[in-house]
Parts: structure tokens; C-alpha cells; sequence
């Protein structure tokens, strides 16, 4: 049984209730002197009756308040048979039965619904509903009850039932019912007026046991969640008179400490809050209220400070007067921190809401607007009071509302979340948005609403308009430059055919024996070769533009033929080296075995000399590596060079068009080279690749399908 901790009423006020109530038992009847009542009082065993009443009084817990109650009325009315009747819930149910015996009065506690087989039901109902006592001296005479199955069944000689008062005049918390035989001495007055003194007191004592009981009852559940249950007394202070046992867990403090006064309800509440709290439990009985309700801090024995929530109801007796509170406190003080979080996490998400540049808003099902931020107002010049609560169609322009309003039951149509883009009139011209249409759901997933996101793109959009023109102008610069490549380049191949001819005439001449022994022969012969290497740089660079011309214009064909790698890669790099640009470097070449696949002859000697010509420009007279070897289904090309190197962050970059590793300066040429190359290779379904770092040379790696496929 959980330890309790109460304060009952005295007995002097209980005895002097009691006259209040019954005053009729000591007042003379018909006939009878005040001389006679008083002889009769004097004969009344006052000390027996105000003992059985203190041993009631001293019960505290229902059950066996019950025990004694019954017993003691039986006993003392000299009642053959008791049985008590608790009223609860508007409903009359068995509680206790005691019969005398042998020596002893014999008590059952049950719990039963009433029944014609226990007791008179109509004198019962009665006394509950009348509020009054019944005695019937002879319960087999004819009467109002005379027809009761019980009486009828039975036939008890005598039958008192009383009502026991509630907290109120007009309640009643039981019903005692008493039968006797014939004997002497049974519901005389005397007796009469100990069973109403007795009575008097179980009113007070059976009100304090259920209290007691609703109090234990609440703490079990209560105190199962961490709340503490209080009873205090009215007071400055608020001094209790009852504290669940788990307080110490809770709160740190001793129950004793709290039932003493040691520690009183106002000491326990944080210093900071006091005055509002009890101001408002002043109020609050001023008003003459039954609850309130409040949070605050309380102080825990340990110095902790916690937040509770104060639930507390107002009991009053039948004048009005607070007889006490009774007080639930949990424990909030991580439901207030949550909160607080939340709080916060709801004014940053406002916040962010409220600054971003979209235009926010959510709406029921009905589409009337729940919420929408600072960006929806400004850009309709409207207050957000005045759209709150309405659908907005009013508020803005008519094809704005219709656009929204389609939006909307589009999404939630959908049941999905619907994107799309779409111009919206403004006062200060046509804005492009993309709009975020997403259905809200409820807990069974059932659409209750939208939530709608509108993001401004105008700027955006006029970006990739003023983009897309300058695309335009720059493909129409690309399309007229590769014109005038094209055509350049054809009108500069013209001219370089007849002039190559000359000089291959002037060289036969000066190869006349009769020429070559004249002095001047050796420097004009000298002048001509140099001649002769002009106009076949003057050439390659021509060819070169017309390759690109071919690529842009999609028209570099393919002669694919079987091709020995190894033995083109050997003859491209001798006529090469033959050339006197590059007898500085020294050429090393690995090609041991044939590498034969389906090639374009002229094209892949192309790519061969393109990457020999790159590795002698910039590879400051070093030695150069080429090598060809057949890896798999693959042909692979490699020209190393130890010279300059390449910039990690240019190597993506040296094989577009006109692009260069350094100035133009410094190294001349078009920047075609490399570009040509890697177009011819990927024509033939291949890949280059360079591996380098500055001052380290590099080397390029091409990888051929044998097949040409």
C-alpha cells in the first residue's frame, strides 16, 4: 500500500454538524417533556458513541473505513443486519454488509450491484432520492414499502435507512440501511441518535476515504508519467496536506518536509514567478472559479530549476469557503525547451520565407490562403491581412487569378508535385517564373491543400536570350571565317602550284655542269633550296586550312585501306628527319613488328608527321621516341619528346583549333596541328592522348582500332 499522507476535520465540528442536521432526535416529541429528552441524553453512552465515532475517523483508507463503519453502526444500533450503499457516478452499488453473530458482528466487503435478493430497493431509492430517514418500526404492516419484494420475501420486523451526506447538502455519498428483530432495545432514540452521530462523522470520514482513494488512484496513473499530485490547505503559504509519493524522485524534496511546512508551495516556486502565481491563484478564488490553470518553475531540493504545469482544482464547501487544492504538476521543462526550439526553427523558416525572392503561399482544398510571405504582397501591392483567408482571385488581375486557380487543381489533381514556366503581368512589366505547384497531405493522405513556390527567372530568362544572340553572332563569325578559310585558302593553293614549278625548273637548270662551275652558282643554288623550304612550309600551313575548312564543313573523307603502321610510321618520320629544320633532333624508332590494320594511308602519315613536327618544335633539340606496337584489338602510336612540356591546365585545350602551349612568339605556326590530327583519329573511331608536365617533355599516345571499325 503507498504511504499517505492526510489531514482529517476534528470531531467537535462533526458532533455539532450532526445537531445541525438531526435536531429533530432531541427535540421532545408529542408528549413528552424537555425534562424527558434530557433523561434520555444523560441514558445516551456518549463515551462509547464518541469513541466508535474517533475509531472512524482514524480510517483513511475505503476499504477499511468500510469495515469499521459497518461494524460499528451495527453494533451500536444493536441492528441485526447493516449494509452500506455508496453512491458514485449517479449510480447505488453494494459495498459492505455486516450480521450479527455469535460474540462478533461478521462484515463482507463486495462490490455488487443492488438486487431485490440483498435489500428493500424502494426504500433505498428513497431515502437517495428523498433525502430523507425511513425507520419503519414494523416493516410487515401495510405502508408505502409494504409491496417491496424484499420486505415481502423476507419480512424483516424492523427497517431504518439513512442517507449519508456528501461534500454537499444536495449530494448524497451513501445510503446506510439497518434491520432488526423485535428485540428490546433496537432503533430506540437513544439508539437512533447514536447511529446519527455516527453517521455525521462517516459522512466527513467516507468523503476523505474516496478522496483518499481518488488520490492514490491519480497518482498511480499520474506519477507513472512523472507528474506529482498535491493537496494544499488554504493559506498565505499553501501548506499540503498530501503529496504523491514520488515527489523526492521528482522534485528533490522530502514528503515529509512538505506535509510539516518545512517546505511550503510558495518557497517552491522560482523566486522570478512567485508573485504572478500566487497573485493568480488569489484571483482565481477571489472569483470564486473551481480550476486554473498556469506554467512556472519550481526550485528542486537539489537546486535544479524545472518548468511544470500546474493543474488545480478548487474545492469549496457548500458556503463557498476553499477547503483545499488539489494540483497535478508535470514536469515541461523539455516540452518548453522543444517548444522553444521550434519556436525558433518556425521564425528561421519565416524568416527565410519572408526574404527570398519567390513568391511562397499555401492554401486549403477550398483555395482559400492559409499563409504566404512578405515577397506575394509586395509584388501585388497588396496587404497580406486583406488575402488571408481568400482564394487572392479577387485581389489580382483576372488572368493572374485564372493562371494561379488551374495551377493549383492541377497539382492537386495530380497529386504530384507540377512544375512548370509561366509569364505573369506586373505593374512593372512581364515577369517570367517557374512555378512549384506541390499537394499537401494529411495524416490518411488525403489532398488538403497546395503550396505554391514561384521562382522570378526574368532576368535569367533575358540572360539566355542576349546569350543565345551572341551563339548566333558568333556561329555566323565561325560560318564566314571557315567561308573565308575556305576560299582562302583555295586562292592561295592557285598561286603556289605554278611557283613550285619554277623552282623545280631553276633547280634543274642550275644542275647544268656549265652553270654549277660558275662562282655565283653555289649562293643562288643556296638561295633556291631556302626558297623551295619556304614554299613548302607556305603549303603545308594552306593544306592545313583546308583541312580545317573540310572538318567544319563535315567533308573529310576516308580512304581506308590495309596500312602497315610500323613500316608508314618508319617512311613518314625518314622523309621527316630529311628536312634541314630537324636534323638537331635525334630520332629513335621502335617499330619491331607490323601493325597492320584499316587505315587512311595519306591521313594517318599526316598524323605522324603533325606530332613528329610538334615534338621537334618544342623539344629544344632532345632526342625523339616513336614507337608502334599492337596492344588487343588496338594499334597504338607513341611520340615522346623531352623538351618544354605541357601546363596541366592547358593540356585539354592544345588539341582545339588555334590553340598554343606558349606564344606565338616564341614558336610559330597556326595552331592547327593538333586539332587536325585529333579530328582524323576520331574519324577513325580512335583516341589521343597526352601525358606531360612542364620541363619534363611529353608524350602522345594514339590508339587505333585494327579493324578500323
Amino acid at each position: 500500500m503507498t504511504e499517505s499522507y492526510t489531514i482529517t476535520e476534528t470531531l467537535d465540528d462533526e458532533v455539532a454538524q450532526s445537531e445541525q442536521r438531526s435536531p429533530h432526535l432531541l427535540e421532545p416529541r408529542p408528549g413528552q417533556s424537555p425534562a424527558a429528552v434530557v433523561a434520555r441524553a444523560e441514558q445516551l453512552d456518549l463515551m462509547a458513541v464518541l469513541q466508535a465515532s474517533q475509531a472512524i475517523s482514524r480510517e483513511i483508507v475505503l476499504s477499511r473505513l468500510l469495515e469499521a463503519l459497518v461494524r460499528t453502526i451495527v453494533q451500536q444500533s444493536d441492528a441485526q443486519r447493516g449494509m452500506l450503499i455508496l453512491a458514485r457516478n449517479d449510480e447505488l452499488r453494494g459495498a459492505a454488509e455486516a450480521r450479527s453473530g455469535p460474540g462478533e458482528v461478521q462484515v463482507v466487503l463486495e462490490d455488487r450491484e443492488l438486487s431485490a435478493a440483498m435489500v428493500p430497493v424502494s426504500v433505498i431509492l428513497h431515502v437517495w432520492r428523498s433525502r430523507e430517514r425511513v425507520l419503519l418500526r414494523d416493516a410487515s404492516g401495510r405502508g408505502l414499502f409494504s409491496d417491496d419484494p424484499y420486505l415481502v420475501a423476507v419480512s424483516p420486523t424492523s427497517v431504518l435507512c439513512l442517507p449519508i451526506p456528501g461534500r454537499t447538502e444536495a449530494e448524497i455519498a451513501a445510503v446506510l440501511y439497518l434491520e432488526s428483530d423485535p428485540r428490546a432495545g433496537a432503533f430506540t432514540p437513544d439508539k437512533l441518535t447514536a447511529v446519527e452521530l455516527l453517521v455525521s462523522q462517516a459522512a466527513i470520514s467516507l468523503h476523505n476515504a474516496v478522496l483518499y482513494a481518488d488520490l492514490e488512484q491519480a497518482a498511480l496513473i499520474v506519477g507513472s508519467s512523472g507528474a506529482v499530485l498535491f493537496r494544499w490547505m488554504p493559506g498565505p503559504e499553501l501548506v499540503a496536506t498530501y503529496v504523491s509519493d514520488n515527489v523526492a524522485a521528482v522534485l528533490g524534496h522530502r514528503p515529509c518536509d512538505l506535509l510539516s511546512g518545512a517546505v511550503t508551495f510558495s518557497s517552491l516556486v522560482h523566486p522570478d514567478d512567485r508573485e504572478r502565481v500566487m497573485g493568480e491563484i488569489a484571483a482565481c478564488g477571489a472569483a470564486g472559479r473551481d480550476r486554473f490553470e498556469q506554467e512556472y518553475r519550481l526550485v528542486c531540493g537539489d537546486g535544479r530549476v524545472r518548468w511544470v504545469d500546474d493543474r488545480t482544482a478548487i474545492e469549496r464547501d457548500a458556503t463557498g469557503r476553499i477547503r483545499h487544492y488539489q494540483s497535478i504538476l508535470a514536469d515541461v521543462t523539455e516540452k518548453r525547451a522543444a517548444d522553444e526550439s521550434r519556436r525558433r526553427s518556425e521564425e528561421l523558416l519565416r524568416a527565410i520565407v519572408d526574404n527570398t525572392t519567390a513568391i511562397v503561399y499555401a492554401k486549403d482544398a477550398e483555395r482559400r490562403i492559409l499563409t504566404l510571405n512578405r515577397r506575394f504582397a509586395e509584388v501585388w501591392d497588396i496587404p497580406v491581412a486583406d488575402l488571408i483567408g481568400t482564394t487572392g482571385d479577387q485581389a489580382l488581375p483576372a488572368e493572374v487569378a485564372e493562371l494561379f486557380r488551374a495551377n493549383d487543381l492541377k497539382a492537386m489533381a495530380a497529386r504530384a508535385p507540377v512544375q512548370m514556366e509561366v509569364t505573369l503581368p506586373q505593374p512593372d512589366g512581364v515577369h517570367t517564373y517557374i512555378s512549384l505547384k506541390v499537394p499537401l497531405f494529411d495524416a490518411s493522405g488525403v489532398v488538403h491543400g497546395v503550396c505554391g513556390i514561384c521562382t522570378d527567372i526574368t532576368e535569367r530568362v533575358e540572360a539566355e536570350k542576349e546569350r543565345e544572340r551572341l551563339l548566333r553572332e558568333a556561329q555566323e563569325a565561325l560560318r564566314i571565317r571557315d567561308e573565308f578559310l575556305s576560299i582562302a585558302s583555295h586562292e592561295l593553293k592557285t598561286p603556289l602550284t605554278p611557283l613550285r614549278l619554277h623552282l623545280q625548273l631553276l633547280r634543274r637548270h642550275f644542275a647544268d655542269p656549265a652553270l654549277a662551275a660558275h662562282p655565283k652558282t653555289q649562293s643562288f643554288y643556296k638561295l633556291l633550296e631556302i626558297s623551295n623550304h619556304q614554299l613548302e612550309r607556305l603549303t603545308k600551313l594552306v593544306d592545313d586550312l583546308l583541312d580545317v575548312s573540310r572538318i567544319s564543313a563535315g567533308q573529310l573523307a576516308l580512304q581506308l585501306e590495309d596500312v602497315d603502321l610500323s613500316s608508314l610510321a618508319s617512311e613518314a618520320a625518314e622523309g621527316f628527319f630529311q628536312e634541314p629544320s630537324s636534323v638537331e633532333s635525334r630520332l629513335s624508332l621502335c617499330a619491331n613488328e607490323a601493325v597492320v590494320g584499316r587505315w587512311d594511308r595519306f591521313r594517318m602519315e599526316q598524323v605522324v608527321v603533325n606530332l613528329l613536327a610538334n615534338a621537334v618544335k618544342y623539344g629544344k633539340g632532345k632526342p625523339i621516341t616513336v614507337s608502334v606496337q599492337r596492344r588487343g584489338a588496338l594499334a597504338e602510336l607513341r611520340v615522346e619528346d623531352h623538351g618544354i612540356g605541357i601546363p596541366r591546365e592547358v593540356q585539354d585545350r592544345i588539341f582545339d583549333r588555334f590553340e598554343r602551349v606558349v606564344s606565338i612568339r616564341s614558336f610559330g605556326g597556326l595552331g592547327l596541328g593538333l586539332y587536325i590530327t585529333r579530328q582524323i583519329i576520331e574519324a577513325h573511331r580512335g583516341t589521343i592522348r597526352v601525358s606531360s608536365a612542364p620541363g619534363q617533355g611529353a608524350t602522345f599516345t594514339v590508339e587505333l582500332p585494327i579493324d578500323g571499325s
